[in-house]
């Protein structure tokens, strides 16, 4: 049976993996924030824009009957169903409390059950910018990646916050091969404004970091570079799509860089961990023999305890088995005693061919077996998982 720790451990894997397979089909540098606008529409049985009215109790409804109707005026149909067809109206089989008090203009978005239309999210649109936007947004969700992220590009400065989030979802939504296939479209002076307006959400950030990597210009690479190395202006979030940007606009001198900072033992965590975000990235989108100068850089950062662990690991998934010598020259140093890099340490060393990681596994057993059982346990489940998911990962380049 597997203790409590290793269900944690376990458990903590899981989650790390199915967050990989996430990201590699998403933008890999964005928050994820639920469903789009359009999705949540395509999940509907029925959508529409239109007037609420006349909202009504009916207490003593007969059996069947709606205990509760509002009058819907069918101005845009968003999502037909056929129990609208033909209609200008639609009595909807709920209370909406505003409209007993005023007519107002929404979206409704509901469940077709008995032929009855149950609304069950109903979002005040009187504006008609939001109207326009809502009606093209559904059209657009449809059509090629490069003109479906043109269009949602020209809404992430919209200054109406319910447009501009929605926006930045299909960003976040949208694999980076795609999101790539609009470069033309990202205006890299517009993409500094928003990130130099101290009211630009922080989340943004990182997606508009590396926007400015994908079609920028060699100019905007002392902006992205000011962005990462100096204290004063360094975001705490989003960090990681900035580095990524700088290194796409400088391939050279900007992965340098990166690789010079996840080696500084001097440096945060926080930067630590997004450069080493950053570097899986370049990892997944570069050529084998950057690949491996990637990999090499990645190992000198064994020197930085904080992130030891997640080093050894990236070394130990891109199969870097030159690198035993370093990593298990680690388990008995005083500065690397936290367990999860010891555990690191043991994956390493259990995955690794040759006799020297099996004669360092067949001591830490007679040690600690059931230190080496749950890590053996851990590493059974990650088969399983990148066995399902691999093909994901593959396919989203990182």
């Amino acid at each position: 049976m597997i203790g409590h720790a290793a269900c944690r451990k376990t458990f903590l894997l899981v989650l790390t993996l199915v967050l990989v397979a996430n990201r590699a089909t998403a933008c890999p540098f964005c928050e994820q924030l639920g469903q789009t606008l359009s999705e949540t529409i395509a999940d509907a049985d029925f959508a529409a824009i239109g007037q609420l009215s006349d909202a009504r109790q009916h207490p003593n409804a007969s059996a069947g009957q709606p205990t509760a109707t509002t009058r819907l005026r069918l101005d845009h149909t968003l999502k037909a169903h056929p129990v609208a067809t033909g209609k200008d109206e639609l009595l909807l089989s709920r209370y909406v409390a505003r409209a007993a008090r005023e007519p107002f203009e929404a979206v409704v978005l509901a469940e077709v059950i008995d032929d009855q239309v149950e609304p069950h999210r109903v979002m005040p649109a009187e504006e008609r910018v939001y109207v326009d936007y809502v009606t093209a947004a559904v059209k657009k969700s449809v059509k090629p990646d490069a003109e479906r992220l043109t269009f949602f590009f020209e809404q992430l400065g919209s200054p109406d916050s319910r447009i501009a989030t929605d926006a930045y979802k299909e960003f976040s939504k949208t694999p980076y091969l795609a999101v790539k296939s609009a470069a033309a479209s990202y205006d890299p002076q517009q993409l500094r404004k928003w990130m130099e307006n101290p009211e630009t959400p922080t989340f943004r950030l990182g997606l508009y970091g590396l926007l400015l990597g994908i079609h920028g210009r060699p100019e905007d690479a002392p902006f992205l570079r000011k962005l990462i190395f100096d204290p004063k202006h360094r975001p705490r979030v989003g960090l990681d799509g900035i580095m990524a940007g700088y290194s796409l606009l400088l391939p050279k001198e900007g992965v340098d860089d990166l690789l010079a900072l996840l080696a500084n033992p001097k440096e945060t965590f926080n930067a630590h961990y997004s450069a080493l975000e950053a570097i899986r990235f370049l990892i997944g989108e570069s050529t084998d023999q950057e690949r491996r100068r990637l990999l090499d850089g990645v190992s000198r950062a064994l020197v930085s305890a904080d992130i030891a662990d997640l080093v050894i690991d990236e070394l130990r998934k891109n199969q870097q088995w030159q690198f035993l010598d370093d990593v298990l020259a680690r388990f008995d140093d005083p500065d690397y005693q936290r367990p999860v890099i010891r555990q690191a340490i043991l994956r390493f060393a259990l995955q690794a061919p040759g006799e020297k990681a099996a004669s360092f596994v067949k001591t830490q057993r007679d040690a600690d077996p059931r230190l080496v059982a749950d890590v053996e346990e851990g590493l059974r489940f990650e088969k399983v998982l990148l066995e399902q998911f691999g093909p994901k990962v593959k396919q989203g380049g990182t």
